[in-house]
């Protein structure tokens, strides 16, 4: 599933138009069926419906609803927030159509007229608005403002059509007055606020109709790709009957310090339930002990400690010798900020070539001098949360919560690496330019050690040969399902990083369901 912005849903409609073909009011009048199915099913005991029209194309399709509702026996009245003579193609086609079968119409070009109709509105259950689309980028002012909030002062259920009017559909930031709709009809793709809060709250459930835009079209246009298990099922290698632990890779996890040896487990654990054939933990000797208390099938391999018992340098020519012939590296979870360590990370991500999964403090060792990562060969991916990529790029944390892509897109030119900025709706951004984002997860996953799991699971399927920009959006997504399965025994309040680890393989079995 796509997500697009205005530029790019405008620019898709165009060509479906003036090079597939597909005139103009075939899209309108497959917009308008979408909504009338959405009203017949979803609220079969209401009759009266209030239409609210602009004059453009948003109020086009208002229009032709409104006719369908009209012929289905539905009481039906329009509210043409505009003067007749202003409509103008598509919209006014409809409008005629309207005229001529006798709905009744009212024209409210001004606020007095707004007013003068207003409480006859009170008297609908359903009210459709119809009044801006995708196309507006400016706060609603005056007028406009006064509708909007007045609209919402109601009672009865909402539906836009598209795009609660008063959004911009390229931001996720809510402009100023908004529909706060119960229920958005969409088409061809969703749209950027629809996903992202906070204006992904004024939607309501949104669904998606496709009405006759071609589906490569989209796909060609979009960069941004609503994380699906349909399409990341087929991500995952098929295992034929004779294989053996060799054909599933060999995975180094590099992790935990005498502080903090539940790190490495957890990193260890998650790469595990994901099927890896071996594993092979290096760390300090006390981090190890912990790990092999919860597993016995991770290997170790002990590495030299400093005296604040964290891996010391002088470790790196035995890890580095110990990698030339293993699969994949996961490196960073709770190795700490000692300086010595911090060197050791470097120069260990710097003179090797597998690919690695930098998390926690592996990334911090780059802070303020990412572009050291893009000249390393080899499948990078990183995996920070907005704290560790404000420290990443030396940009304030606001600015990153309020444009993640933008930063994540950042993050990826600057280190020449795959991008997992991790929180709500986690980010995947690829040096393609293609970003994922994953509908997966709830609040009880912000909790420390959970983004240790992650790191894990996303190493095994490199270490599986899956590559770097399947294995990251596939890990997310089955990392934030697990939590979600979890979460319906445990609660949000009450899940921990292990009730995760527990549920990966249902994560499994959920993800190669067909429904």
């Amino acid at each position: 599933m796509y997500i697009l912005n205005k530029e790019q849903m405008q620019e898709a409609d165009r060509i479906t138009i003036s090079e597939y073909g597909v005139p103009s009011i075939v899209l309108m009048e497959n917009a308008a069926l979408s909504v009338l199915k959405i009203i017949e099913e979803k609220f079969p005991d209401i009759s009266r419906v209030a239409v609210l029209c602009g004059k453009g194309n948003n109020g086009g399709d208002g229009l032709a609803l409104a006719r369908h509702l009209f012929n289905k026996g539905y009481d039906t009245k329009i509210y043409l927030f505009a003067k007749p003579k202003d409509l103008k193609g598509d919209p006014k086609i409809n409008f005629l159509i309207c005229q001529k079968m006798g709905i009744e119409i009212k024209s409210v070009p001004s606020e007095k007229q707004f007013y003068e109709i207003f409480p006859q509105l009170f008297d609908y259950p359903l009210i459709v608005d119809g009044l801006f689309g995708t196309g507006i980028d400016k706060p609603l002012e005056g007028f406009w403002a006064n509708v909007v909030e007045a609209i919402n002062s109601l009672k009865s259920i909402i539906l836009s059509i598209d795009i609660p009017s008063g959004l911009s559909s390229s931001t996720g930031e809510v402009l100023g007055p908004a529909i706060k709709a119960d229920v958005t009809a969409t088409f061809g793709a969703y749209k950027i606020a629809h996903i992202f809060p906070p204006a992904s709250n004024y939607c309501g459930k949104v669904h998606l109709f496709e009405i006759g835009i071609p589906r490569e079209l989209i796909s060609n246009i979009s960069k941004l790709i609503l994380s699906n298990k349909n399409v990341l099922r087929n991500f995952i290698p098929y295992r034929k009957m004779e294989s053996h632990k060799g054909n599933f890779g060999h995975l180094v996890v590099v992790a935990g310090s005498k502080e903090k040896p539940g790190a490495l487990s957890m990193s260890a654990l998650g790469a595990l339930r994901c099927g890896v054939g071996l594993l092979t933990c290096a760390s300090v000797e006390s981090a190890l002990s912990v790990l092999h208390s919860h597993s016995y099938e991770a290997m170790g391999l002990i590495l030299d400690q400093t005296p604040d018992g964290t891996i010391a340098l002088s470790s790196l020519p035995k890890i580095l010798n110990f990698l030339e012939d293993k699969d994949a590296l996961v490196l960073g979870p709770g190795l700490s900020l000692n300086e010595e360590t911090q060197e050791f990370i470097r120069r260990l991500v710097l003179n090797t070539s597998i690919p690695v999964v930098i998390d926690a403090d592996g990334l911090n060792a780059f802070s303020k001098n990412l572009k050291l990562l893009k000249a390393r060969k080899g499948d990078k991916i990183l995996t920070p949360h907005p704290g560790e990529l404000s420290r990443l790029l030396d940009v304030p944390l606001e600015d990153i919560k309020k444009d993640r892509i933008k930063y994540a897109k950042e993050t990826v030119k600057e280190s020449g690496s795959i991008v997992v900025l991790k929180g709500f709706l986690t980010l995947t951004a690829n040096p393609n330019e293609v970003i994922w984002v994953n509908p997966t997860g709830n609040p009880g996953m912000a909790t420390g050690g959970m983004g240790d799991i992650l790191s894990g699971m996303i190493g095994a399927f490199l270490a599986q040969k899956i590559e770097a920009f399947k294995s990251a959006p596939l890990a997310v997504f089955l990392h934030g399902l697990a939590g979600d399965l979890a979460a319906k025994t445990k609660t949000e309040e009450g899940l921990i990083p292990r009730d995760l680890i527990e549920k990966i393989p249902d994560s499994f079995l959920e993800i190669f369901k067909n429904e």
